[in-house]
C-alpha cells in the first residue's frame, strides 16, 4: 500500500507539473489567494473565539456547521489522480489496505491541505469552551466522522442504485432545514451542536460523537467495495436514440454541471445563503464582495467552453444543422442557469434581510458579472481552448485579466450603494446594458471566428 501511495503522489504532481502553464498558473493563483484567505480566517477565529469565551456560541455554532459540511463536501476527491477509485479493484489488496490508499489518497491533492488547514484552525475556537478537553475531543471526532460520511456519500454517489436517492436525502436536509428556521427562527438541531454540549460539561456528547464516527467509518468501509462490486454510474446512461433528441441545451447544462467549478459555486452559494438566513447581523457588502469571488472562482467555465467537449464534442457541433451563434447560445445560456443561478435566490433573501434596494442592486451585479464573464469568456474560448478533465482549466494570464474586469465590477457596485444608494440602481442598470452590449459584439465575432478557424481549435483540443 505504501509503494501505491508513493506512485500516486508522483504520478499526481507529475501530472501537475507537466499539464502546460494553465495548469501551473491556476496552482500558482490558488496559492496567492489561500494566503489572503487564511488570513482572514485566522481574524475571523479570533473573533469567533472572543465571543465563545463571553458565553455567546451563536458564531461558533455557524462555524461548527460550516466545518462539517466541508468534511462532506467532495472535493476530497482529487481529479485527475492516476489511481482512480475504480481502479483499485484491479490491485491485489486487502480490503483493508484498500480503504486505506482511498482515505490517504485524498490528501494528494493542495485542495486538500486547505481543507485540513481550515478544519485544524477551527480547534482554536473551540478551546475556549468551559471544558476544553471534552470539546476538542468532541470536535476531533465529529470531523472524523464527517470526512468519513463524505467518503461513503462520494462512492455510493458513483452507482446508479444510489446517486438518485442521495440527491433526495440532501434536497430533504436542505428542505428541513429552511422549514425549521422558517417556524422557529433558531438553528437547527445540527450534529456539530455536540461540540458546544461537551464543552459545556456534557459527557455524553463525547461519547455520542464517538459513535457517530464510528458509524460513519463502518459505512464508509462497506461503501467502497459496494461500489467495486455494481456497475459505475455511466455519463450517457439513455439510449443512442434520446440522446439525440435532447436539446443542445440540456446537454450542455448536463456537461456543465459536472465541472468541479460549478459543484464548488452552489456549495459556497448555499453557504453564503444560510449565512444570510442565519446571521443576526449579516454585512450587505459581505453578499457583494461574495458575488465576485464566486465569479472569480467560476470564470474557467466560460473562458474554455469547449475545453470540456474535447475533439468528438466538436465533431459533434460540425455535424449538427447548426449555425455557430447557436452552439455558443446554448453554451452561454447553461452556463447563465448553471453558474449564475444562485444569483437569483441570494437576491431574494437580500431583499428580505436588506431591503428591496439592495436586493436588486445584488441582483443587477450578479448579471452585470454574467454578462461580463461571458463576453471574455466567448474571445478566450476560440482564441486559446484548452483540453480539460473534471475542472475547466484555462490560461493563466487570461484569468488575471479576469480578475480585474470582476474587481472593477464589484468595486464599482460596492461604490454606487455606499456614494448614492438612492441611485445605485440606476448606475448598475447602466453597467448591465453596457456589459450586455459587449456581450452581444463576443457573441457575434467568436461565432464567426469559430466557423473560419474550426481546424485550428480542434488541433488545440486533441
Amino acid at each position: 500500500m505504501a509503494e501505491l501511495l508513493k506512485w500516486q503522489w508522483l504520478a499526481y504532481w507529475r501530472r501537475i507539473l507537466r499539464g502546460g502553464t494553465s495548469v501551473k498558473g491556476n496552482l500558482l493563483v490558488m496559492g496567492l489567494l489561500a494566503v489572503p484567505a487564511l488570513a482572514r480566517y485566522g481574524t475571523f477565529l479570533r473573533d469567533v473565539r472572543k465571543q465563545t469565551a463571553e458565553g455567546n456560541t451563536s458564531l461558533l455554532e455557524i462555524l461548527l456547521a460550516a466545518l462539517l459540511l466541508l468534511c462532506l463536501q467532495p472535493g476530497w476527491d482529487a481529479a485527475g489522480l492516476a489511481i482512480g477509485t475504480r481502479d483499485m479493484a484491479r490491485f491485489p489488496l486487502s480490503a483493508p489496505h484498500r480503504f486505506g490508499l482511498r482515505v490517504l489518497s485524498r490528501f494528494v491533492s493542495p485542495i486538500s491541505w486547505a481543507f485540513v488547514a481550515f478544519i485544524a484552525g477551527g480547534i482554536w475556537p473551540v478551546l475556549a469552551l468551559r471544558h476544553p478537553l471534552h470539546s476538542a475531543a468532541a470536535y476531533l471526532f465529529l470531523m472524523a466522522a464527517g470526512f468519513a460520511a463524505g467518503l461513503a456519500v462520494s462512492d455510493l454517489s458513483q452507482t446508479a442504485k444510489a446517486a438518485l436517492p442521495i440527491r433526495l436525502a440532501w434536497l430533504a436536509l436542505a428542505v428541513g432545514a429552511g422549514l425549521w428556521w422558517a417556524w422557529t427562527r433558531t438553528f437547527p438541531p445540527l450534529p456539530s451542536h455536540l461540540v458546544i454540549l461537551a464543552g459545556a460539561g456534557q459527557w455524553w456528547a463525547i461519547l455520542f460523537a464517538v459513535i457517530l464516527a464510528g458509524i460513519a467509518a463502518y459505512c464508509a468501509r462497506c461503501a467502497l467495495p459496494w461500489m467495486l462490486k455494481h456497475s459505475p454510474r455511466k455519463g450517457r446512461s439513455r439510449p443512442a436514440r434520446s440522446a439525440r433528441r435532447m436539446s443542445l441545451l440540456s446537454r450542455e447544462l448536463r456537461l456543465q454541471s459536472k465541472l468541479a467549478e460549478v459543484r464548488k459555486n452552489w456549495l459556497i452559494s448555499s453557504a453564503l445563503g444560510l449565512y444570510l438566513v442565519v446571521a443576526d447581523r449579516p454585512e450587505p457588502d459581505a453578499l457583494r464582495v461574495m458575488l465576485g469571488v464566486l465569479a472569480f472562482l467560476s470564470i474557467a467555465v466560460a473562458m474554455n467552453s469547449f475545453g470540456f467537449d474535447g475533439v468528438p464534442g466538436l465533431d459533434r457541433f460540425l455535424l449538427m444543422p447548426l449555425k455557430s451563434i447557436r452552439i455558443f447560445l446554448a453554451k452561454n445560456r447553461a452556463f447563465a442557469i448553471a453558474v449564475c443561478g444562485p444569483t437569483l435566490p441570494l437576491a431574494i433573501l437580500a431583499a428580505w434581510r436588506f431591503g428591496w434596494r439592495e436586493g436588486t442592486a445584488d441582483l443587477l451585479e450578479g448579471c452585470a458579472l454574467c454578462f461580463a464573464m461571458l463576453a471574455w469568456g466567448n474571445i478566450t474560448s476560440v482564441l486559446r481552448p484548452e483540453n480539460a478533465g473534471s475542472s475547466a482549466g484555462g490560461n493563466v494570464i487570461d484569468q488575471f485579466l479576469a480578475i480585474i474586469i470582476i474587481g472593477i465590477t464589484t468595486a464599482g457596485a460596492i461604490g454606487a450603494l455606499r456614494a448614492t444608494p438612492q441611485a445605485a440602481p440606476f448606475y448598475l442598470s447602466t453597467l448591465v446594458v453596457v456589459f450586455a452590449a459587449l456581450y452581444a459584439g463576443s457573441l457575434w465575432w467568436s461565432a464567426g471566428y469559430f466557423g473560419r478557424q474550426y481546424e485550428r481549435i480542434r488541433q488545440a483540443l486533441s
